[in-house]
């Protein structure tokens, strides 16, 4: 299985989230008797399922099948930002018993039902995952890889371990940051104008409220992650610019930029 963030802000986005909100540990309790396959994750999701018959009043010949929940997820992290959002498919088949059949056109009719309920409102990832338990995952992942082969089905239907879906859904905290500007991008565009025997600081200043610019646009899209980063790295170069043998007026320019820097707060 691929490596996922979980994503709960992005699903909370959708429509049906006032209609059919729960997480995927409570529709795993419910459906499987009390036991809970995900007791270590905060993973909202939409409950398809109740959504189907509450819409249908409990008249069972009008209702369809679906895919039991719809999760949120992203694909990376940049920054404090979730990057590439979507929804995500997911069918629990956690009471799958060896040498039962698994039929493929059951499951593409789920999706295809499923993803008709989600409109077009969100983006809905192109894999849709099918979890069975750690026992079973094996013999599941054999029957529908040939089902599939035999009506050259695409391989979006992916079937996953219940162990190998939480080790590679993620919290967005133990994701590391990442950013768009590393520490060595910023001080490369300063690097042509100090140096260890001089410093000019008209240049340096015209870089300085380049970056600044930068972190205001970041601001604007509310990474702010990024931004207090920048700022972190621009007040190290400043005090080192500081070291230097510098004119009245030259140190003057420099401590406006730190104030500046100082009196701008936290991003």
């Amino acid at each position: 299985m691929e490596v996922l963030i979980i994503n709960n802000e992005y699903l909370h986005r959708h429509p049906l989230w006032q209609h059919c909100a729960t997480s995927l540990s409570d529709i795993s309790k419910r459906d499987y008797h009390g036991k809970d396959y995900f007791p270590n994750m905060i993973i909202d999701a939409l409950d398809m399922d109740s959504y189907e018959k509450a819409v249908h009043k409990g008249n069972r010949r009008n209702q369809s099948c679906t895919g039991d929940a719809i999760v949120g997820i992203a694909l990376e992290k940049s920054g404090d930002m979730l990057v590439h959002p979507a929804v995500m498919i997911v069918e629990l088949r956690m009471e799958y018993k060896r040498g039962d059949n698994i039929s493929l056109t059951e499951l593409t009719n789920k999706v295809t039902h499923t993803r008709t309920l989600l409109s077009t409102h969100l983006l809905v990832h192109h894999n849709y995952y099918f979890i069975f338990t750690d026992h079973e995952e094996p013999q599941a992942k054999s029957l529908l890889y040939r089902e599939a082969q035999e009506i050259g089905r695409m391989q979006e239907y992916k079937v996953t371990s219940v162990s190998d879906f939480n080790r590679n859904m993620k919290e967005p905290s133990s994701i590391p940051c990442t950013y768009k500007y590393s520490d060595m991008d910023i001080m490369m565009t300063f690097n042509a104008y100090y140096n260890e025997i001089s410093c000019d600081i008209k240049k340096c200043e015209a870089q300085f409220y380049y970056w600044i610019n930068i972190i205001e646009q970041l601001k604007n899209v509310y990474n702010r992650e990024e931004a207090r980063h920048i700022k972190e790295v621009l007040r190290n170069i400043l005090n080192q610019i500081m070291k230097y043998t510098l004119n009245e007026d030259e140190q003057f320019k420099v401590e406006i930029m730190i104030e500046e820097l100082n009196c701008e707060g936290e991003y």
